[in-house]
């Protein structure tokens, strides 16, 4: 999508008005460098996807940028990445538990974001680290997905009920805390496809547990893969289930040049967050 047509999707779905913008990024830098309790990044493009995310209600972006820092600082191991280059770090995203397709749903909605259980039961916080990441990169690197919100699909195939197991009621806190209140995208869906019946009761269990927001926002689509089309049109999945949204093998390897490009923006990571003694209370956005 050109930068034109992006800006006008900007104007019509977030009420952004262009000449206002620099003023109000201008408004935003004042406020956080008065804040003594967290140290923020200040670069234009950051802070404006989260306006953008917020749909340019600066009392939200506040406090979504306080969530995000605090997330950060309280749970370094999930989303405290500073080292994109390590071996280990891109082995885990080789294994392919998260991938960025390049088709937005209907060419100009939400950007789709497509996760696999494929990692080893040992290596749950390696994998949540890579996939909490690549969200990050989308930060800096797509301001479609900020501008048009993200769509979410989970192909469980081969998920084990030891992984579900493994996601204990910490865990689930800690994730419906991230995707609620700490990424500045708004979510247009939660759609879990390939569903094993052993699946389906957690579901139970746990969507209730979830905000009203949060949990309207999920669809278990069972088995049958018409489940899941007659909500995301079949060709805006990835070419191994049908569709013509990428091929995933090749789309990993691709990301790869993401990791590059902004391995310094992680590396960056570590001069910004909450001060331990002063730390801000994740809260609603």
């Amino acid at each position: 999508m050109s930068k034109i047509n992006l800006q006008q999707i900007a104007i019509e779905e977030v009420g952004e008005v262009p000449s206002k913008v620099p003023g109000c990024l201008e408004d935003l830098k004042c406020w956080l460098t008065k804040q003594s309790h967290f140290r923020c990044r200040l670069d234009d493009e950051f802070l404006l996807q989260f306006l953008r995310g917020c749909r340019y209600d600066v009392e939200k972006v506040k406090r979504k940028l306080q969530n995000f820092y605090t997330f950060k600082t309280l749970c370094p191991d999930y989303f405290g990445t500073v080292n994109v280059n390590r071996h280990k770090f891109r082995q885990m995203h080789d294994i392919g538990s998260i991938c960025i397709l390049p088709k937005p749903l209907s060419e100009v909605g939400p950007r789709i974001v497509f996760y696999r259980y494929l990692y080893s039961l040992e290596f749950m916080e390696e994998a949540i680290e890579v996939c909490l990441a690549t969200l990050e990169t989308l930060i800096v690197s797509d301001p479609h997905a900020c501008i048009c919100g993200v769509v979410y699909i989970f192909d469980m195939s081969d998920i084990t009920m030891n992984h579900i197991l493994a996601y204990t009621p910490d865990v689930l806190k800690k994730l419906s805390i991230f995707y609620e209140k700490v990424i500045p995208f708004q979510t247009k869906g939660f759609y879990f496809m390939n569903v094993p019946e052993f699946a389906e009761n957690f579901f139970n269990l746990y969507l209730p547990s979830l905000s009203e927001e949060l949990r309207e926002s999920v669809f278990v689509c069972g088995q049958n893969i018409t489940h899941i089309t007659d909500k995301i049109p079949l060709k805006y999945l990835p070419k191994e289930y049908g569709g013509e949204n990428g091929c995933l093998r090749d789309l990993l390897k691709e990301f790869h040049t993401v990791w590059n490009k902004h391995s310094e923006y992680f590396l960056e990571n570590h001069k910004f967050g909450i001060k331990a003694d002063l730390r801000w209370q994740v809260v609603s956005p």
